[in-house]
């Protein structure tokens, strides 16, 4: 009777150790979970049921993990929550799973393999360039983990889901905001500077390739030089500082993102320049909204992160569910269950109205 005792305690001890073993862990380099309580602490009691409910994991693979993709990341894990505390929940999603890339392909596909390897069901990937990571997007395919493209630069490769939400729209809205400055203004000559981030980063290229149409479109607009300012303030500021030696008649500046912009408006600022020369942003974060209340900054396009992350949630739970996703001719998301605003144009007018919005949201 002891020994049989002594048996069954060792057989419930291998069980736990079993179990112990089979939970997962974030080891890879630029990997993080968005939340540092244990996971057993979620919010919702749903019912008795809870404990042979699913489990899903979501990771966000990104570019690069600033203050911009951070918002986006948190956008996420907020519609997570919003999803598991339903009474409907078909499953319960672990708290996100963040990569950081840092600018750098290869690291991205090699955490994409992670992902595969951590047991990741569905990825939401942000690439640093569309053609290198196209390789890592596929092996996460081949292997049964689901790919949403937030950019849409994966288009035509196979089973990846484009869902750009904000990044398809941010070029066409500041194009737009332009053409209307130039029916006020039908004699104005604008001389502009491209600031992209870098080479290799496609992103860069959606957010402000748009100058290069809207050149062809008017006579009085050139496009008189380009660099890459590496998404940053300081880089930037450098090719700022130049171009006003070099190009004395350059009287535009456009940036990929505010940390840029604000590059060039330190520039500008210190050689006097800041009042005729016009410079513009994307994201409307910190330093955006700092900038166009101090009217330093022309425009810049805010991106609603809130509704952003819930459509990216949509998406995702259809795919989980295996229902299908509509698309476009383009490979995008064609039809949501609601309407979203992803973005938004600020100005120096209606800075206040877009840190108002931003403030409802403590995550942001």
């Amino acid at each position: 009777m002891k020994k049989r005792i002594i048996s069954i305690f060792f057989v419930v001890l291998m069980a736990a150790a079993m179990t112990a073993c089979g939970s997962k862990e974030g080891s890879s380099s630029g990997k993080s979970n968005s939340s540092g309580e244990e996971n057993s602490t979620k919010t919702g009691d749903k019912s008795s049921s809870a404990a042979e409910e699913k489990s899903i994991t979501i990771a966000y693979c990104t570019e690069i993990l600033d203050e911009n993709e951070t918002g986006y990341a948190n956008a996420v894990q907020y519609g997570i929550d919003q999803y598991n505390a339903r009474d409907d929940a078909k499953f319960h999603i672990e708290d996100l799973v963040k990569y950081d890339a840092n600018g750098d392909v290869d690291t991205q596909n090699s955490q994409l393999e992670d992902c595969v390897a951590t047991g990741v069901d569905l990825v939401i990937l942000t690439c640093v360039d569309d053609v290198g990571n196209k390789t890592g997007a596929q092996y996460c395919i081949d292997n049964g983990v689901k790919v949403i493209d937030v950019r849409g630069g994966l288009y035509g490769t196979a089973d990846v889901v484009c869902c750009p939400c904000a990044f398809a729209n941010e070029a066409a809205e500041m194009r737009q905001w332009w053409e209307g400055y130039m029916s006020e203004n039908p004699n104005t000559k604008l001389n502009i500077g491209v600031v992209f981030a870098t080479p290799e980063s496609t992103s860069s290229f959606v957010r402000v390739d748009w100058v290069y149409d809207f050149a062809d479109k008017y006579d009085t607009v050139n496009v008189i030089a380009k660099d890459y300012g590496e998404w940053a303030t300081d880089p930037t500021q450098k090719i700022v500082e130049d171009w006003i030696q070099t190009y004395p008649d350059m009287n535009l500046i456009v940036c990929a993102n505010d940390e840029e912009a604000l590059g060039a408006v330190n520039a500008l600022q210190a050689a006097d320049r800041l009042d005729d020369v016009m410079v513009t942003g994307i994201n409307g974060g910190t330093s955006g909204t700092s900038m166009l209340q101090n009217d330093q900054l022309t425009v810049t396009v805010g991106q609603l992160k809130d509704q952003a992350g819930l459509a990216y949630l949509e998406v995702a739970l259809k795919l989980l569910q295996g229902e299908k996703v509509d698309f476009d001719k383009t490979g995008t998301v064609e039809n949501y269950d609601k309407d979203y605003e992803f973005l938004r144009v600020i100005t120096p007018d209606t800075a206040d109205d877009w840190i108002k919005y931003k403030s409802q949201f403590p995550w942001w």
